[in-house]
């Protein structure tokens, strides 16, 4: 029930409208008009080659809800909250204190909403971990028929996301050890079974662009840990805490109370009736501190091995199940300071989750009137633009981007628009000097038609 009442808090500030933007237009607008999808756009782009079930529930099953991705969405969300009782229940059953924290960090976390808001990034993580929550689920029952179930959960979970492999293997390795089952073989001979998948298309389609052992090298090391110091000790404190207060100050602007009173009124019956965690009374659980250490470092793993190495706010997702896991075991007691830590920290994720949404809702605004003005134009081929146009608030690699901040999204939107995959690449330009002469006269001037819109 509580679970429930934060998930309609969280996605129902705006009524629980999804708001696409970037790649959504090509990965389910585009690929929806598509008639062969399987040759037109998996064999067409080797997509197979890298997280294979990502592109298959793509194109067969996403891409089919584009005229109302509003119900994608809440499936999602569905699994989401589905996920997060299934884990609960998993690690407390194998005797590792998973708690109020947990569900939290991992259902709210402001940083976490480019992860579960944009369906994009949450077909390759939250869907992949309703699979791996179901799995080990699936492990703690005893019988040949749970045993099956186990390790088809487990092994669907394996082909979406690299660092989702890492989480769902973690999780089912670590369990099944607790449990004195030997069953964490089954994570072992899948995790084999993936390993040979990327190994098998290593030189081929996006592996071969994206993939190369170059862990060690300095540039390698400073870019990472550029990213690191962006994301974690500038983007996530500001998403959290600056978000908070954003949030709040857009629904008064909004003149929305009620949802301000629904929010303090779900956060008091919520620290006044929580029941705790359901490993409260032992001790320090020390196979769940090693978990959640283990789950805040090692997804990132994949990062050091790859040439083009980056990384944005999805990417921490995986990672928010440790820190949620390690609250829960170091701040265990006493009980009604947690919940009362608990119910503040419902409080500062929900409205730092308006604070997302609404960039979300402006940008997608945004896009809106850069495709009228295009259309208006008679959607020329030569376009002088801004890369961004709506100004959000923790501008950090991809996230919350307009469809001009590259030629490839711009030229995806626009072929969705036009329902053709195959119609013309426009080309993009972001300073005058940079356009050609020969095409100077017929170049739009997308800047300046956006700004008189303002």
């Amino acid at each position: 029930m509580f679970v429930a009442a934060v998930l309609l808090l969280r996605i129902g500030y705006y009524g629980g409208i999804y708001f696409p933007i970037l790649d959504d237009y090509i990965q389910y607008g585009l690929y929806s008009t598509v008639g062969n999808p399987f040759a037109q756009v998996v064999l067409r782009f080797q997509d197979y080659t890298v997280r294979p079930l990502a592109v298959l529930t793509d194109v067969y099953v996403w891409a089919r809800f584009w005229e109302h991705m509003g119900i994608a969405f809440i499936i999602i969300t569905l699994m989401h909250g589905a996920s997060s009782i299934l884990i609960y229940e998993a690690l407390n059953k194998a005797g590792i204190r998973c708690g109020l924290f947990f569900v939290l960090v991992y259902l709210l976390a402001p940083v976490g909403t480019e992860a579960t808001y944009w369906i994009s990034g949450s077909t390759r993580i939250i869907v992949p971990l309703f699979f791996a929550a179901v799995g080990l689920w699936c492990l703690t029952k005893k019988g040949v028929s749970w045993t099956i179930a186990a390790w088809l959960f487990n092994l669907l979970s394996y082909g979406y996301y690299e660092q989702i492999c890492i989480v769902s293997f973690l999780l089912f390795f670590i369990v099944a050890i607790k449990m004195k089952s030997k069953k964490w073989l089954i994570a072992g001979i899948n995790g084999v079974v993936i390993a040979g998948w990327y190994v098998t298309f290593a030189a081929v389609g996006q592996m071969a662009n994206r993939g190369g052992m170059v862990i060690g090298s300095p540039e390698q090391m400073a870019k990472i840990g550029h990213y690191f110091y962006e994301v974690w000790m500038q983007a996530v404190p500001k998403l959290t805490w600056e978000g908070a207060l954003r949030g709040f100050q857009l629904v008064v602007s909004d003149q929305n109370f009620i949802y301000i009173g629904l929010v303090v009124l779900i956060a008091i019956v919520f620290a006044l009736t929580c029941g705790g965690d359901a490993q409260e009374s032992k001790r320090v659980s020390g196979s769940g501190i090693v978990l959640s250490l283990l789950l805040i470092v090692l997804p990132y793993a994949p990062i050091f091995f790859l040439k083009d190495a980056w990384f944005g706010l999805r990417n921490t997702f995986p990672s928010l199940i440790g820190i949620g896991l390690l609250l829960d075991n170091l701040f265990y007691r006493p009980v009604r300071l947690k919940k009362a830590a608990a119910a503040m920290m419902m409080i500062v994720f929900l409205f730092g989750t308006v604070s997302e949404l609404y960039d979300y809702k402006r940008v997608y605004e945004d896009d809106e009137k850069i495709m009228r003005l295009l259309e208006e134009a008679g959607m020329p081929q030569h376009v002088l633009t801004k890369m961004q146009y709506t100004e959000v608030f923790v501008p950090v690699e991809t996230h919350i981007l307009n469809v001009t901040s590259s030629d490839w999204a711009l030229c995806g939107r626009v072929r969705e628009h036009k329902k053709d995959m195959n119609y013309p690449y426009m080309n993009i330009y972001y300073e005058k000097d940079a356009v050609p002469m020969e095409v100077a006269e017929e170049c739009f001037d997308l800047e300046a038609a956006m700004t008189a819109e303002r």
